[in-house]
């Protein structure tokens, strides 16, 4: 986002010049927002689309997708154990809250990696966008800064980027929101698998 690319995820100052709420009137950021917890999760309806990422041998992996236009940098794929865990599922949260923005619903892949809370949010912009007649372009670009806690939570650190992604809106090209640090708090869920309890913007990066 990259990253993306996800309620106060709007950043007022773009959205001044095409909120947080379906009303306001700024544009929407992928990954900027207040964070948001669930105390027990329920576990996702369908099959998570990777192997839960918990066990010692599980190799983080990059998840850029430069067809959907997500880049990640830095990813440290040396990782392993909780730190592996949640590093992916920050990944695999942002590729498909950024996949939601691009295409103007709610992306099914989410059920695999956030709790019922966070889906709200991103459902949130989709829906604001779509009201407003706004479209997200471009490719965010999200670089790995750091992971901290705990096998039980952890929260991953990110600088997310939107100099090459842009919204569309009456034909015009509109700027995103500046670069942030996105904190993404994540845990395992009843089931065993690892998903965003929440996510927050931070200091400029």
């Amino acid at each position: 986002m990259a990253a993306a690319s996800v309620a106060a995820v709007l950043t007022a100052a773009v959205l001044a010049a095409c909120g947080t709420s379906d009303d306001a009137a700024s544009a929407p950021s992928l990954t900027l927002g207040p964070a948001t917890t669930s105390a027990a999760p329920p576990p996702s309806s369908t099959q998570a689309s990777t192997p839960t990422p918990t066990a010692s041998g599980f190799a983080l992996a990059d998840r850029s997708d430069p067809k959907l236009g997500i880049t990640f940098e830095k990813i440290p794929t040396g990782t392993t154990g909780w730190q592996a865990a949640a590093i992916d599922t920050a990944m695999r949260f942002e590729v498909e809250n950024w996949r939601s923005l691009v295409d103007g619903k709610l992306s099914s892949g989410l059920s695999d990696v956030t709790t019922k809370d966070t889906r709200k949010q991103v459902k949130d912009l989709v829906d604001g966008n779509r009201k407003r007649g706004s479209s997200v372009r471009g490719n965010e670009v999200d670089t790995y800064l750091s992971v901290d806690g705990s096998s039980k939570v952890a929260i991953v650190q990110m600088c997310n980027s939107w100099e090459d992604a842009y919204f569309v809106r009456d034909g015009k090209k509109v700027a995103g929101p500046d670069r942030a640090v996105i904190k993404l708090e994540v845990s395992p869920s009843v089931d065993g698998v690892w998903r965003l309890q929440g996510y927050s913007v931070g200091d400029p990066c």
